[in-house]
């Protein structure tokens, strides 16, 4: 499994617990991707705590794992994965590289440009991905260029945070 993002694979570990995926089904698949469908009876509680700025997959039923041997990548999709609880705090964040803060900006803006263009957008999730878009583009090149904006990067925690939100709805 992938450590890209500590979120999504904290998602995953009570699916293990709980499914020993001896209870995943494959829906679809693909060249790039499998989509895998949960059943929904798990009963452990997430809490996502961000230690990056994110990409908005603490609000999202979501996760994506990589099979590091064969590069696959498997779509896990549930409400069972979804935290309880999200801790969105930017200052865990302050000593994140300029590349890992580059990337999970870029992941952000991905997610809401995706749910502004899905064509299952509603009002409610256009609202929250329009939001995002205006912040990472105003605020990620001043998190960028100056690792101490604290303004900065709770605005792009912020648009993390609705681009999710958007994606997911």
């Amino acid at each position: 499994m992938s450590n890209n993002n500590l979120i999504e694979n904290s998602e995953l570990y009570p699916a293990i617990l709980e499914y020993n995926f001896s209870r995943v089904v494959i829906v679809r698949h693909t060249s790039e991707c499998s989509r895998i469908k949960l059943l929904p009876i798990l009963v452990i509680e997430i809490i996502g705590i961000l230690c990056l700025l994110g990409n908005g997959s603490e609000v999202t039923e979501f996760t994506i794992i990589t099979d590091e041997k064969t590069s696959r990548k498997l779509l896990l999709r549930g409400k069972v994965l979804m935290p309880k609880i999200a801790i969105i705090d930017p200052t865990y964040s302050f000593k994140t590289p300029k590349n890992v803060t580059a990337a999970t900006g870029l992941e952000a803006l991905t997610h809401a440009v995706e749910a502004y263009t899905s064509k299952k957008a509603s009002d409610f999730s256009d609202r929250y991905a329009v939001s995002a878009i205006q912040r990472i583009f105003q605020f990620l090149p001043n998190v960028y260029e100056n690792r101490e904006d604290e303004v900065a990067r709770e605005e792009v925690a912020i648009a993390a945070y609705e681009a999710g939100v958007g994606f997911n709805n």
